[in-house]
């Protein structure tokens, strides 16, 4: 992981922002000033703007120049608990003219001008002397005189007056020293001092005195700063650059109506600079060069997002450029989306979808309160109008209000930055957010948002604010999706995974993000696709009800067979599927699919098969049950199996029914195998009854001489034990036969 630096650039390599002519002229410009004369430089502009970087690429211009120029700079900032940042002003200044012999006189003026500068005590001093009384007092005043209650009261008050003068000496003692050490030396004033330092400043190299960062200080710094700037602003031969935010200067300078700071600077400072925005074009180059870096490591399917859905990704990359106003925001960005990425691969399988984690990371870059507000609010981000209502637990006529209602304390342009995000992450709620963007941006299948990982999909969508690839137990994500792909090469591994998400409980999360990625064509190949068909068929009876699954077993399984095979062609998917209707051990879950696929053909808009092989596949379907009548009485779905077997062709049931009648423990299993178990969901439970089949029973001979049988049964005791729950079925139903449900799962 690349991440990058925040640092200021210094040097030309590093300038994306293309200010090197403004540098190039800045330099010039100090280098041909004017020794006589002092300057001061402001350049004012926003944190992030680059100031420091132009500091630091004039300075290297600067050191490169064919006139020697002595260059200080000076960061107040780190001497921002300090009360008094003159001294280390003219320390920094001391430190930089030391390195050079010559400027030893200089040094000396510039010590006894400060000498002179802090002739008074500072605040500093007073601070130490007072600490340094109390504490004596303390000892002797206290403790000493508590000792000897007794003592000389005149003595104690004499002590006391002593403490105190010697408290004034102290706090004089600075002083007294800088005026002893003035007096010595033949300048007896400030400006004879100043105008021996502005001598020596003539005959030396011009002094660049770099002061940045000025506006992160506190307002009493700030004042202070250029205070020392004004009181040394007439140095001849000598520039000052000020670099800083001059909103947040002007507004710590000025004091109510005593002082203006916009006045105090323009007094201050002789040529102003204003640092403006890059343009958008050079952020432009550089956020998309960085955000290719980030996605470069990643594998190509992971990436075909931006190419399928490339209008999205055009609207929303058009809205974070246009919020991102500098290239330390774009750097922050880039390195929060590099950093996070790592914690959505799940063994080496991307969980989400890139430009929706690029979208809603930009929304929690700029706007935290509302990344927890979408976040907190899933129903309303999820739902379409019709059903939001639905899944609200207090639903409100006021419902289709929520969107504006949550952007309404956001400035107008945040306004339209979020809207026309929005509707292009959550296609779902376009009816609640007035945008131009909810005209183009398109919505889908629900199937499709689980197999691209958009976070408008319910599996996906805590995954991009929890970080977590699996949410609880039964969760599936992406990973196991190419798990599968991984292994439907071999029968026997395949099987084996698909009984382990059965037993995990995880199937049917799996069952639902398999349909939407089977859906794309390429996902599997012909070989690929038999073998997931057949581990499918033969697993699906394992399978158990949940409340979420509103669908039965049955059809969610003969659905995934049918989108798999529509990739194919026709004459591809025949070949598939005669090879399933071989191999597949189970006998309902083909013979039933085929039977769907010929009922529903006018129906249908896609077909997998080509009409005219039906005949063929029918025989198959006959000869597949031929081959396993001995046991298709053991089938679960066995009444459908022989209402399908009479429909294809009835001559050959007829032969067996002949035959399967003649035994008496046939006519028992029959009852047995005419009970359907019917689900009625919630949703929250779900609740299972039985009904008798009487219309297949009636296939195998007339329902008076099954009554008959069955009131017979029900005589022997042994024998009805064992068939109570059909028999009874049966016989208390029997009179509403006429309106009994047929077998639940057609």
């Amino acid at each position: 992981m690349n991440t990058l630096s925040d640092e200021p650039i210094s040097n030309e390599e590093e300038d994306i922002l293309k200010r090197a002519s403004f540098v190039n002229n800045l330099a010039d410009s100090i280098i041909s000033w004017d020794k006589e004369k002092s300057l001061v430089i402001g350049l004012y502009g926003k944190w992030g703007v680059g100031k420091t970087s132009i500091l630091n690429l004039t300075e290297k211009k600067l050191k490169e120049s064919k006139e020697p120029v002595e260059i200080i700079k000076f960061n107040p900032w780190g001497y921002s608990e300090s009360d008094d940042l003159l001294n280390p002003f003219v320390n920094q200044i001391s430190t930089q003219l030391s390195k050079n012999k010559k400027n030893r006189k200089l040094l000396s003026l510039l010590k006894r001008y400060e000498a002179l500068l802090k002739l008074f005590p500072s605040k500093d001093s007073f601070a130490k002397t007072w600490s340094y009384v109390i504490l004596v007092a303390d000892v002797i005043g206290i403790n000493l005189f508590n000792k000897f209650p007794n003592f000389i009261p005149k003595l104690k008050y004499c002590v006391l007056f002593g403490l105190a003068l010697i408290a004034i000496l102290l706090f004089f003692s600075d002083t007294v020293l800088k005026f002893l050490s003035i007096k010595w030396h033949e300048e007896k004033s400030l400006s004879e001092i100043k105008s021996n330092i502005n001598k020596k400043l003539l005959s030396s190299k011009k002094m660049v005195i770099i002061i940045d960062d000025i506006d992160r200080l506190s307002a009493q710094e700030i004042r202070q700063i250029f205070r020392i700037v004004k009181n040394n602003a007439d140095f001849k031969n000598t520039i000052y650059i000020l670099s800083f935010d001059r909103d947040i200067v002007e507004n710590a300078i000025t004091i109510d109506n005593k002082l203006d700071g916009r006045s105090y600077i323009e007094k201050i400072v002789n040529v102003e600079y204003d640092i403006t925005e890059p343009a958008q074009y050079l952020l432009k180059t550089y956020l998309l060069k960085q955000l290719e870096e980030v996605i470069d490591k990643l594998d190509k399917k992971d990436t075909i997002c931006f190419s399928e859905e490339n209008e999205k990704w055009s609207c929303i990359f058009q809205q974070i450029i246009d919020s991102l106003k500098t290239i330390r925001e774009i750097k922050r960005y880039v390195n929060l989306l590099s950093f996070k990425l790592n914690q959505f691969i799940n063994r080496k399988t991307l969980e989400i979808n890139l430009i929706d984690y690029f979208a809603i990371e930009f929304i929690r870059f700029k706007y935290p309160d509302y990344h927890n507000f979408i976040h907190r609010n899933k129903t309303y981000f999820l739902s379409e109008k019709n059903s939001l209502s639905y899944n609200l637990r207090v639903p409100n006529s006021e419902d289709d209000k929520w969107f504006e209602k949550s952007i309404a304390e956001y400035t107008p342009y945040e306004q339209i930055c979020l809207s026309e995000i929005i509707v292009w992450i959550f296609p779902a709620c376009r009816y609640a957010v007035n945008s131009y963007y909810k005209i183009l941006a398109y919505s889908t299948n629900a199937g499709e948002y689980d197999r691209k990982k958009c976070i408008c999909s319910n599996t996906f969508f805590n995954i991009y604010f929890e970080h977590l690839t699996a949410i609880d137990e039964t969760s599936v994500s992406q990973y196991d999706i190419d798990l599968i792909k991984e292994n439907s090469k071999d029968y026997e591994t395949l099987t084996r995974l698909l009984k382990d998400y059965i037993s995990n409980n995880k199937i049917h999360n799996l069952l639902k993000l398999l349909e939407s990625n089977i859906r794309k064509p390429e996902f599997l190949d012909a070989k690929e696709a038999e073998i997931l068909i057949i581990c499918l068929f033969e697993n699906a009876d394992e399978i158990p009800d949940t409340p979420e699954l509103f669908s039965n077993i049955p059809f969610s399984i003969i659905l995934q067979c049918y989108i798999i095979l529509s990739n194919f062609d026709q004459q591809s998917s025949l070949t598939i599927f005669l090879n399933i209707l071989q191999k597949c051990k189970n006998i309902y879950y083909p013979i039933h699919f085929l039977e769907r696929q010929i009922s529903e053909y006018e129906e249908s808009s896609t077909h997998v098969f080509d009409k005219e092989n039906f005949e063929l596949l029918k025989n198959k379907c006959i000869q597949k049950i031929n081959e396993n009548k001995e046991i298709i009485i053991t089938q679960k779905h066995f009444s459908i199996l022989i209402e399908i077997w009479k429909m294809f062709d009835e001559n050959s049931f007829n032969s067996f029914k002949k035959d399967f009648m003649t035994k008496e423990e046939n006519i028992l299993l029959l009852f047995n195998t005419m009970v359907s178990v019917g689900k009625i969901n919630t949703g929250i439970t779900v609740s299972h009854y039985n009904a008798f089949n009487y219309k297949c029973m009636s296939y195998f001979g007339e329902l008076e001489e099954f009554k008959k049988i069955a009131i017979r049964i029900k005589n022997v005791p042994d024998i009805y034990e064992k068939h109570k729950l059909s028999i009874d079925l049966f016989l208390a139903n029997y009179e509403r036969r006429n309106s009994d449900q047929l077998p639940f799962f057609r």
